[in-house]
């Protein structure tokens, strides 16, 4: 990490307190609109730490840069990485759709249609079921029709033997 104490007129007037709350507003600005209502106390907290650490990692990198360039790193710079906080931490924001969770679910659909699209006509199934209002004997009386026959075959045959 750099030394952040005042030494040139650039890095004492880029670690100002008036430009870094310039910084902040900006950011948190965006970030309302984006989360759509107040960030709360934490994600404010955390957003401020945010931008502290790349005011000096950006300034550690380009010492020779103006604040203007140096200012627009450090938003170029945190705006990505808060965004991943946020979605980590709260999913995605009111009115955004995850990316992925969109291409996935459009290519599902897209799958989905195109196999109904070509339907193969299905054969109807047979029916197995016995209808008993048929005319003619039930099951019950054909039963005892063969069980009486057969009686009378066991009983012949024991008659001619």
């Amino acid at each position: 990490m750099t030394d952040i104490r005042p030494g040139t007129n650039t890095q004492a007037q880029f670690f100002n307190p008036k430009n870094e709350a310039m910084l902040d507003r900006l950011l948190y600005a965006d970030f309302q609109r984006r989360v759509g209502g107040e960030l709360s106390e934490k994600q404010n907290q955390r957003l401020v730490k945010t931008v502290k650490h790349y005011m000096t990692e950006v300034y550690s990198k380009n010492p020779e840069q103006s604040i203007q360039y140096l200012n627009k790193e450090v938003l170029q710079s945190v705006v990505p990485d808060y965004l991943g906080y946020l979605k980590r931490n709260v999913g995605p924001t009111v009115g955004e759709e995850d990316a992925l969770h969109t291409d996935v679910s459009k290519r599902f659909s897209q799958l989905q249609n195109d196999r109904q699209g070509v339907g193969v006509a299905q054969p109807v199934a047979p029916d197995f079921r016995i209808n008993l209002e048929a005319e003619g004997p039930t099951p019950l009386s054909r039963f005892e029709e063969i069980k009486k026959i057969r009686g009378m075959e066991a009983a012949r045959e024991t008659e001619s033997r």
